[in-house]
């Protein structure tokens, strides 16, 4: 079975968060200085942006909701 180009990307996700995470841990006072009084918006982008019909304009992204 061939893995597809998506399938192999998911599956390096778990390490690639660990990498990024290891190499910035010891900044932690200063992301947190540079995130100071800022608010960051997590948008995703689901399948059903790309489903629909040809005729009704779709968002790229759609918020995630926090509740």
């Amino acid at each position: 079975m061939t893995a597809t180009a998506m399938a192999r990307e998911i599956a390096e996700q778990p390490e690639a968060v660990r990498r990024t995470l290891a190499a910035h841990l010891s900044r932690t006072d200063e992301i947190a200085a540079l995130a100071a009084g800022r608010r960051v918006l997590f948008v995703s982008r689901p399948s059903r942006v790309a489903q629909g019909h040809p005729d009704r304009i779709r968002p790229l992204t759609d918020p995630i909701d926090p509740h």
